[in-house]
């Protein structure tokens, strides 16, 4: 039997499959989260020298708007907010947050059925000085705290993440939340959260944008797209932001590009509202080179493109592109060909996070939007280890189990293939990729060695062994459920196990 590798990052996290439908419904305009992929089935061929990562992203994640429509939870007494105490672990060690609390890492939050972790920014919210939360929940009960403290709020693919219970009646929310009722006159109860109903929930001088999906605080005069921005009130009416520390899914301590942009979803240059061209990124169908927005068959666009504003540009121009850290590129996969905008140049740094650096192999999101984003130095003795969505993978990106499957989570890096790579990978890994392509390092190991964890296995992709998912028992995955199909993958579902 063929052994799943890993060939990219995997998955987009609002489309996670099969988190259960017992939660709160989250629904919106665009459910898709950033930065992880498909898993594919890749055979050790004798004629290939590298694998190609195929690393996919939509950009239009700030647009999920908090609706709910069900929860199996909803009449659950009504507990503590998460200003209530900390957690105390049974082994006596330091107390663990709550959800809703403010935090830095993931590692400071409290688990539940499912992990605790800590996210800055999430389905086109900002959560102001972080909010520990847990991804993957069915249900209140799977989250930490269990339903009398917490509310699962399930987005229209199913990815369900917690939040912190509230009584609209007696609301006790910390600074920058307000008690929601998500669906008024449903049964889901109120959660905590960064939104506004009007504009005495904002800062002064901001106003409450009804219009938008999911409602915000904005400045009346925010930026046009390509314009920088620290969050979503930074940018016009119809824009998002993706900020610098915006923490891109299983980034962590955070990752975006230099000085945050603001964008907006699209199709074609008609939805630009707020300026710039459409940028579009596609699936390849057929196999076919340069169709790939149309190659399903059916004239038209393919249903699965999806696209973002960017700055439109003159590369012929030496005024183009002013932002540090942004310069004119011909970037996307539009049928007309690339489009020239403004997108990120780590030649020219920009990143205004102290100690920050700017990955040139790192996608902005994906990387038919360009290459390149924000975030801290890479620490190598990560690589290959244990990690959650928000912690245990600094500078690096998380394949986390709840979304990829591989057991236990495993932190990568990205990089660009080629001997004489100017970003390759520390001593003792391997860039998967062909040179001048982007991919992702992964240590070297030997076969019968002990260099891969429980639940991995060396195996050989291409020319080169390197660790691969190989669980042959539940006990190896962090949710106790190992495929029953031999792909040594985790079901994060907890659908399918041995």
């Amino acid at each position: 039997m063929r052994r799943t590798m890993f060939v990219g990052l995997w998955w987009i996290v609002g489309a996670a499959a099969g988190c259960g439908d017992d939660g709160s419904r989250l629904t919106g305009d665009a459910a898709d989260s950033e930065f992880v992929e498909t898993v594919d089935d890749v055979a050790a061929d004798a004629d290939a020298d590298t694998v190609e990562p195929d690393v996919a992203a939509d950009a239009d994640a700030d647009t999920v708007e908090p609706d709910v429509a069900a929860d199996a939870d909803a009449d659950a007494d009504v507990g503590a907010d998460a200003d209530a105490g900390d957690v105390v672990p049974d082994d006596g060690g330091p107390s663990l947050l709550p959800v809703g609390s403010a935090c830095t890492d993931g590692a400071e939050c409290a688990d539940g059925a499912v992990p605790g972790d800590c996210i800055r920014a999430f389905v086109g919210l900002t959560f102001p000085d972080g909010y520990c939360t847990g991804f993957g929940c069915r249900s209140a009960a799977d989250c930490p705290g269990g339903a009398a403290d917490t509310v699962c709020l399930v987005d229209e693919h199913g990815f369900g993440w917690c939040a912190d219970r509230c009584r609209p009646s007696a609301p006790d929310c910390r600074s920058g939340y307000i008690c929601v009722d998500p669906d008024a006159t449903g049964p889901a109860e109120a959660a905590c959260l960064p939104l506004c109903r009007t504009n005495a929930d904002c800062a002064a001088g901001q106003v409450c944008d009804t219009t938008g999906s999911p409602p915000i605080c904005r400045d009346p005069d925010g930026a046009r797209n390509g314009g920088a921005c620290a969050d979503g009130a930074g940018c016009a009416v119809g824009s998002a932001c993706v900020a610098e520390d915006s923490s891109f899914v299983g980034v962590f301590p955070a990752s975006g590009p230099p000085g945050g942009v603001c964008i907006q979803a699209c199709l074609a240059d008609a939805d630009c509202t707020n300026g710039g061209v459409c940028v579009q990124r596609c699936d390849d169908d057929n196999s076919t080179a340069g169709d790939d927005c149309d190659d399903d068959g059916t004239p038209g666009l393919d249903p699965e493109v999806s696209g973002i504003c960017l700055e439109a540009c003159d590369p012929a121009s030496s005024s183009a592109c002013p932002r540090t850290g942004y310069s004119c590129q011909a970037v996307g996969e539009n049928l007309a060909g690339p489009r020239n905008v403004c997108t990120v140049d780590c030649g020219e740094g920009g990143c205004t996070m102290p100690g920050w650096i700017c990955d040139p192999s790192a996608g902005f999101g994906s990387l038919e939007f360009g290459a390149g984003r924000c975030q801290p130095p890479f620490e190598a003795s990560q690589l290959g280890q244990a990690c959650g969505l928000t912690s245990g993978c600094t500078g690096g990106t998380c394949l986390a189990e709840i979304l990829s499957g591989a057991p236990g989570g495993t932190c990568i890096e990205e990089c660009t293939g080629g001997m004489t790579s100017p970003d390759g990978c520390p001593a003792g890994a391997v860039c998967l990729a062909r040179p001048g392509e982007i991919g992702f390092c992964a240590r070297r190991c030997t076969p019968g060695g002990d260099e891969c964890r429980d639940g991995w296995a060396c195996e050989r992709v291409a020319i080169v062994n390197v660790c691969q998912p190989a669980c042959t028992s539940n006990d190896q995955c962090d949710n106790d459920c190992c495929r029953s199909d031999g792909s040594g993958l985790c079901d994060p579902t907890g659908a399918a196990c041995l």
